[in-house]
């Protein structure tokens, strides 16, 4: 979900959308110029937070906090990076290649 806040953080009421298939949103009706952008990526295992001024290799950071984030002016505005919330891997033997279960 991405939701449009005012420069207080406050949810603006009809501001809000859920990007499409490739990542995309556009939200309309917007009547201020200067937003902040809040993302909830919990429903697909990405981070919350409020999208930043940094931008890393891919995007615009995301922040915990609308106070280390900052706000932006309407318009098309830079991709946004999410990191994902959870690590999924395998534990493999070195020597066999094999699955070890019941690593810590």
């Amino acid at each position: 979900m991405v939701q449009v806040t005012d420069e207080a953080a406050n949810d603006l009421p009809g501001a809000s959308t859920t990007t499409a298939s490739d990542g995309t949103f556009t939200i309309t009706g917007i009547t201020i110029e200067e937003i902040g952008i809040r993302i909830g990526g919990e429903a697909v295992d990405y981070e919350n937070g409020f999208v930043g001024c940094r931008t890393s290799r891919y995007g615009h950071d995301v922040w915990p906090s609308f106070g280390d984030a900052c706000t932006t002016s309407t318009g098309f505005t830079a991709d946004i990076a999410l990191d994902r919330t959870f690590l999924s891997a395998r534990v493999l033997d070195s020597a066999t290649g094999l699955p070890v279960g019941g690593a810590v």
